[in-house]
Order: structure tokens, then C-alpha cells, then sequence
């Protein structure tokens, strides 16, 4: 399942074309989509696609123009379920190519077919995520081995300290995207290995984005978001009311301006 609910604030919405997901890993287990979908009475393993919500994309009131959009984030654009909306979604995506959009995605080899029977969409990029070395190695390659207009990979929720450099380097990686697990009694990823994956990003010029990190007393931190949503809850320590700033650009506006 991709990175739900909060998690989702370096991107500018959420395309809810499906809800609900079966776990394809050990890491989906502490998904925050999936707690939520169970926090509302939901079967998070019951795939319901949302036809209404897929012709959002085409509404430039709700899909803005040089935003970027998550399609999925409470499910995976490349389940099953989702296979039988697959033409109609490239149809509607490469009628907006105003936009950008991410499919964030564990099931690779469903991404690989999507890929061979529609080819490159323009204003899509593909996405995986990873907590831990070892599942950031085994994936990485399968990722780049798909033909994209862009690349993102989620190290969120960081279980363990990565190293990137295998992936850094690669042509077409337009982001990065870190931080800890959100919840109560969940794990809480020292800031230094954020801190590491920020300073490898930076190394080789690639935009890095941390949604939370966790201080030595254990308070969870919230990065200001650039889509100016951020969290409402007051009761975490870190609570940040500001909203982005008018000269902040979002990624979409920033990767726009570089193609204009």
C-alpha cells in the first residue's frame, strides 16, 4: 500500500481511485493507510475502486495545474482490482499534462506490465518504497529496470539506517522521500539516519524531502509541508500551524519551471 493519509504532504493531493490493499510485504504491516482504513470500521484488505474519484484528474479545481499528485495512497495503483481502470486512467493522465503524477507501488512486476502495454506516460513517475537495507536492495533495481518519465523512492517508514548510493546515481530519480512512523507506541527512527539520507541526497543534487523525524526526547518533528496542508493535530509537541510560504515552490511547480 502507499504511504497514506499524512505521510502524503510532499505531494499536493491525493487521488483516491481505490481504497483498501493486501499487504505485499512484512513493511506493509505498520502501513498509516492501512491503520487508518482499520481506525474507520474499514476491512483494509477489501479493494474498492473509486471511478468517481479517478475523474478528479481531469477537474483542474481539484488537480491543479503544476501540482503533484499521488494516485493511490490509500491502496496501489497496480493491484489487481485496479487492472480493469488501467486505459481509462492513462487517458485521463495524458490529458493532463499540466500535472504530474506519482504511482508509488511495491508490486513492480504489475508496474513492468502497465509499462509494456501502455508505455512511458509523460507526466507519470514511478515509485517504491523501502524501510531497510535489504528490501531498498532488492527493489531499487526492479524500479529502474522499468522504462519512466521520473523515479521516487519512499525510505518511509526508516527502519534502519540506508545507503543510497546505488540508486543516486541513477538518470530520471527526481526525489527522495524519508521519515519515522506516525502513530502511538511505533517505532521512532534516530534524526542522524534522516539526517544521512538528506546529506547523500544532497550530495549528488537530488531533492530530498522528510516528512518526521524523532528528537532525543522522543517528540516527533514535522517538516513544514509544501502543498501547506500539514497535520492539525495540537497534541504532538511538534505541531507547526505555518503554512507554506507563497515563494515556496511544490515539486511539481519546481520540475515545470526547470522544463519551461
Amino acid at each position: 500500500m502507499a504511504a497514506g493519509g499524512s505521510q502524503t504532504t510532499y505531494v499536493d493531493g491525493n487521488i483516491d481511485g481505490a481504497t483498501g490493499c493486501r499487504t505485499a510485504c512484512k513493511e506493509c504491516n505498520n502501513c498509516p493507510a492501512r491503520a487508518n482504513l482499520i481506525k474507520k470500521g474499514k476491512n483494509p484488505n477489501q479493494v474498492v475502486v473509486n471511478d468517481l474519484e479517478l475523474r478528479t484528474i481531469l477537474d483542474p479545481k481539484k488537480v491543479k495545474p503544476h501540482g503533484l499528485y499521488l494516485l493511490c495512497g490509500n491502496s496501489d495503483p497496480f493491484i489487481e482490482e485496479m487492472e480493469v481502470v488501467w486505459e481509462r486512467l492513462v487517458k485521463m493522465l495524458r490529458a493532463r499534462q499540466d500535472a504530474l503524477f506519482l504511482a508509488l507501488t511495491k508490486r513492480l512486476p504489475a508496474a513492468a506490465r502497465f509499462e509494456a502495454r501502455f508505455g512511458v506516460v509523460p507526466n507519470l513517475w514511478l515509485g517504491t518504497s523501502a524501510g531497510r537495507q535489504e528490501s531498498f536492495n532488492q527493489r531499487i533495481p526492479e524500479l529502474f529496470a522499468i522504462p519512466a518519465a521520473g523515479y521516487v523512492i519512499s525510505l518511509q517508514p526508516l527502519r534502519e539506517q540506508i545507503n543510497l548510493v546505488s540508486a543516486l546515481h541513477q538518470p530520471g530519480l527526481k526525489l527522495v522521500v524519508s521519515g519515522c512512523e506516525i502513530g502511538l507506541d511505533v517505532w521512532r527512527c534516530p534524526k542522524d539516519w534522516t539526517d544521512s539520507i538528506k546529506s547523500q541526497c544532497r550530495k549528488f543534487k537530488v531533492d530530498c524531502f522528510i516528512t518526521r523525524w524523532v528528537d532525543e526526547q522522543g517528540h516527533v518533528h514535522v517538516s513544514p509541508t509544501r502543498n501547506g496542508r500539514g497535520s492539525k493535530d495540537k497534541s504532538r509537541p511538534s505541531f507547526n500551524p505555518h503554512r507554506r510560504a507563497s515563494w515556496w515552490p511544490t515539486i511539481g511547480e519546481r520540475y515545470f519551471k526547470k522544463a519551461s
